[in-house]
């Protein structure tokens, strides 16, 4: 056998690695022999050709790993190699390292290299310069990692991960832990979850991961759980190639194709940063079934996520080895910072060995101006004193000391503007801190800070102090910092309320009073939301006083307002609105108006939810306290009356909320008048039941007296006449008369054109109503025109996950339905149901809306199958929500009859269309268009059987 250089060891896993060391050599004169290139099929590799390239080698050398070290077959090529190398030291034993694993006891002594971290250059230099020969080149594979220091093994295709952290340290027992656990695992998927105090590196931990172990994965996919899950998924199903041409990616769409895919490969890790919902994770995960090979990482600070869902692997601070080797690498550019170890070694352990405290600690020193070392940093903390330390000294100190003590040594060094700046955002959500809002409220701000934001120059010193020593971060024009040091500075202010008050005072001017067309102001809210509610909770909980308290339950209603007019993050409504009543209940009691009028705005919230019941028992605690303490006859509990009525309209409850109305218009004739706003108000409420019930005569009768009051009063281009005239097209485009509808849809466009402008929801919503009449008339081309005009407002002003906006985009799937359109009906349904589902829930009548068109699509389709199962969706929502004689319920009733009958099922379409009949003889009587409708099919039913 010919005698060659180099025999080169490896584990599967790095054969990659493998392959380039061999070809660096061969292009450099050696010879080798290795298995990927000198073992051929049915060969014994163990008890033979391993003996002959010992033999037949002047040289050994291991690719060394976590994979090798476990393999008890690398071990064997080990220790032969290592006997060798001990009976004849000419023959060269050499460890190459491509990962921070510390080598076996046996080889402890020898010699190894790192090639792991490093650049291609700089790896090639450490090969060469270990064996020290020359030239003769066989073949180079391309070297395995990024050229920038990524410690891939292998160029990974298919993978989005941040990139790599060159300055990670320790870890070494977790990591290990992880691969083993995930190693261990029979499941689809082995889950497991890093979880810790934030500061303490899960992310990071998760990244390194990825990366040393990125040869067990074809594919590693990195989400962030906390607002990325859906923008990563379809990131991903674009990458495989797993989204349908030309066909709907809805939310819905990407979770099933991504899933499907994570059911059907092995070889993967997904991993999902920053968990703290698991509910909103669970419908991404993959289902457990099968025996595909796929692992799962999560990084949280929820323990007890940990323990329901997955093996939790904590993390600590850092050993002393590991802060040292951080410390190191951090202040590598400036060694005489560092002094000698014993001094690092006492700081770090002054430190705690926290990863934020030492990161800290060494931006500062790094950054002085005045040439700090680690003993003058040691000075500083021994000036500014840990009393906490002095008597646990050998134990892990608890963390918010010892950041309380680095930071105190930053703030030093920071402007007084930037220390205010940092001060005033402790109050605010950590991250995505809107810079401009300082900028625009500084009259509300401290001096010198207030004058420093003047400008842009001056601004940015601001930020640039305050950036400089790691205390926050900046993107864009935003800022972030962390949790932890954001509760230290809250802590250090006890018993100072002017930065407290003064960033309440910013926020309370910047929060919009009013919405309507204002872009600007909606954008505003959507940027200060989470900042607004966290000053408000901090306002509330340092200030006992009635007043402040007050203002407190104001900033909350403020940004419960939002959410419902702006967001439509009605759970966020819901819980600023309860905080704000809980303060009302306790400094003005459980009867007062004012806590009436928050148990209203919760109502509102719950019915915009089609939470009906729950939306009645808060509209009647009101009526409660209003009759009580205000009277019947007060126009605050007409207000609730009235709100009731709405609520019992939306259920289908026509006759109650006629009732209701009708009691709220008696009190409002009294004490307001008969020509009053208010009043008219009212009619115009009482009218849309009327039309609802499709009584157009009487609707008709009470729009016209709401008409009369509004151009008298208010004048006839007042906006509340424009939506009068609006509504009276109403009427006639549900009779059937287009053309009326369109004099009065004309009649209201000019003025909301003209007062509210163009770009006005109102405005948009005339639009729309034209757009419906021309698809009645089956003038599609000018029905599109209307509602894409309409679209256009909707998307720009109220944003593209509003519920009007997912109105128009089932109406122009309406359009192509009728067109025979169906693949692009499809999409505009499947497009307005993700918004629905995910703005309002899965639960929601609107969804249950959209379920109906897409069946109908469906049907039209002759999809009967489909369309029965998107009908039965719509039903069950129905049926729940609305209750089983709602009129949309019976016309679901009356939809999938239609289906049993296309398949000439005439028992079942006869069963399901008398439960249509039913309800809507009981609702709208014998003289309604859907009542005569349903006998219309019955009767053709009938025909077909052979009845008739």
């Amino acid at each position: 056998m010919e005698k060659k250089d180099f025999f080169i060891s490896y584990n599967k896993a790095d054969k990659a690695w493998a392959k380039w060391i061999a070809g660096v050599l061969e292009e450099n004169g050696y010879s080798i022999y290795l298995q990927a290139w000198d073992i051929r099929p049915g060969d014994d590799f163990m008890m033979a050709r391993m003996n002959e390239f010992l033999e037949n080698s002047m040289g050994y050398i291991s690719v060394f790993s976590q994979d090798f070290k476990d393999s008890p077959y690398c071990q064997l090529e080990l220790s032969a190699a290592l006997d060798k190398h001990l009976k004849d030291p000419a023959y060269l034993f050499l460890l190459v390292r491509v990962a921070k694993i510390a080598p076996p006891d046996l080889v402890r002594t020898v010699v190894y290299i790192d090639l792991f971290g490093a650049d291609e250059v700089t790896a090639k230099k450490r090969l060469l310069n270990a064996v020290d020969q020359k030239p003769i080149p066989r073949k180079l594979s391309p070297f395995p990692g990024d050229n920038v220091g990524s410690p891939f093994p292998a160029p990974i295709r298919n993978h989005n991960l941040p990139d790599s952290n060159p300055h990670f340290t320790g870890r070494e027992d977790i990591l290990n832990e992880m691969h083993r656990e995930f190693q261990s695992g029979q499941a689809v998927s082995l889950r497991q979850t890093i979880a810790g105090l934030g500061g303490v590196g899960k992310t990071q931990t998760a990244i390194e991961y990825a990366y040393r172990h990125a040869n067990d994965y074809d594919v590693i996919w990195w989400v962030n759980a906390e607002t990325g899950l859906y923008e990563a998924y379809h990131a991903f199903a674009q990458r495989m190639k797993l989204l349908p041409v030309g066909e709907s990616t809805t939310e819905q769409i990407v979770q099933q194709v991504v899933k499907e895919w994570l059911d059907t490969h092995g070889r993967f890790l997904f991993i999902f940063d920053n968990v703290e919902d698991f509910d909103a994770l669970r419908d991404y995960l993959p289902r457990n079934t099968g025996q595909v090979n796929g692992h799962v990482l999560l990084t949280t600070r929820n323990r007890k996520l940990n323990i329901l869902y997955a093996k939790p692997v904590e993390l600590d601070v850092f050993t002393e080895n590991e802060a040292r080797d951080l410390m190191l690498k951090l202040l590598a550019v400036n060694e005489k910072a560092i002094g000698n170890q014993k001094i690092l070694d006492e700081l770090n352990k002054r430190l705690g060995y926290l990863p934020l405290a030492l990161m800290q600690a060494a931006a500062y020193i790094a950054n002085t101006d005045n040439n700090c070392d680690c003993r003058d940093y040691l000075s500083l903390l021994e000036q500014h004193g840990l009393e906490v330390l002095k008597d646990e000294a050998t134990k892990p100190v608890d963390y918010h000391a010892i950041v309380t003590t680095t930071w105190e040594i930053s703030f030093g060094k920071l402007s007084k503007a930037a220390q205010q700046l940092f001060y005033l955002c402790a109050y605010m959500s950590p991250d995505d801190i809107p810079l401009d809002i300082f900028v625009q409220q500084s009259k509300s701000l401290p001096a010198p800070l207030r004058d420093e934001l003047d400008s842009v120059p001056t601004t940015n010193k601001v930020i640039q102090s305050l950036t400089k020593y790691a205390l926050a971060k900046r993107t864009g024009g935003f800022l972030s910092i962390h949790r932890l040091v954001q509760e230290v500075v809250r802590d250090s202010l006890r018993s100072d309320t002017t930065f407290l008050d003064a960033v309440f005072r910013m926020m309370a001017g910047a929060i919009p009073c009013e919405y309507g067309n204002d872009r600007a102001a909606r954008d505003l809210f959507r940027r200060i939301a989470a900042h607004a509610f966290a000053i408000a909770d901090h306002f509330a909980a340092v200030h006992n006083d009635k007043d402040s308290q007050e203002l407190a339950a104001a900033l909350f209603f403020e940004v419960g307002r939002g959410h419902q007019d702006v967001t439509c993050r009605y759970h966020l409504a819901l819980s600023a609105c309860r905080r704000s009543v809980a303060i009302y209940e306790k400094v003005l009691g459980k009867e007062h108006p004012s806590t009436a009028a928050m148990y209203n705005n919760i109502g509102v919230v719950y019915k915009e939810q089609g939470d009906y019941d729950k939306a009645l028992e808060w509209h009647l605690k009101a009526l409660a306290i209003s009759e009580k303490v205000l009277g019947k006859e007060h126009p605050d509990t007409a207000g609730t009356y009235n709100n009731i009525a709405v609520v019992y309209k939306n259920q289908g409850k026509y006759d109650e909320a006629l009732k209701w109305y009708q009691k709220a218009l008696a009190i409002k004739e009294k004490v307001l008048g008969k020509e009053h706003p208010s009043t008219a108000a009212t009619y115009n409420n009482i009218a849309i039941v009327y039309r609802k019930q499709g009584k157009y005569e009487q609707a008709l009768e009470k729009y016209q007296k709401a008409l009369a009051i509004r151009e008298k009063v208010l004048g006839k281009e007042h906006p509340d006449t424009a939506a009068t005239y609006n509504n009276i097209g109403e009427v006639y485009r549900n009779q059937g008369d287009n053309e009326q509808a369109l004099v009065w849809y004309h009649k209201a466009l000019p003025i909301f054109e003209k007062v509210l402008g163009k770009e006005h929801p109102s405005t948009a919503t005339t639009y729309n109503n034209i757009g419906e009449v021309y698809r009645n008339q089956g003038k599609y081309e000018q029905a599109l025109e209307w509602y894409q005009k309409a679209l256009a407002i909707r998307e720009k002003v109220l944003g593209k996950e509003h519920p009007d906006t997912a109105l128009t985009y089932n109406n122009i799937g309406l359009v192509y339905e009728e067109q025979g359109k169906y693949v692009e009906a499809l999409e505009w349904h499947e497009k307005a149901l993700a918004i629905r589902e995910r703005v309002l829930g899965k639960e929601h009548p609107d969804a249950a809306a959209t379920y109906n068109n897409i069946a109908i699509v469906y049907r039209k389709q002759g999809k009967y199958e489909q369309a029965l199962e998107k009908y039965q969706k719509a039903l069950a929502i129905r049926e729940k929500v609305l209750g089983k004689e709602h009129p949309d319920t019976a016309m679901t009733y009356n939809n999938i009859a239609n289906v049993y009958d296309d398949l000439d099922d005439y028992e079942q379409a006869l069963e399901w269309y008398h439960k249509a009949l039913a309800v809507f003889e009981t609702v709208f009587g014998e003289d309604h268009p859907h009542t005569k409708g349903v006998r219309d099919n019955i009767a053709d039913t009938r025909k077909r059987m052979g009845d008739a």
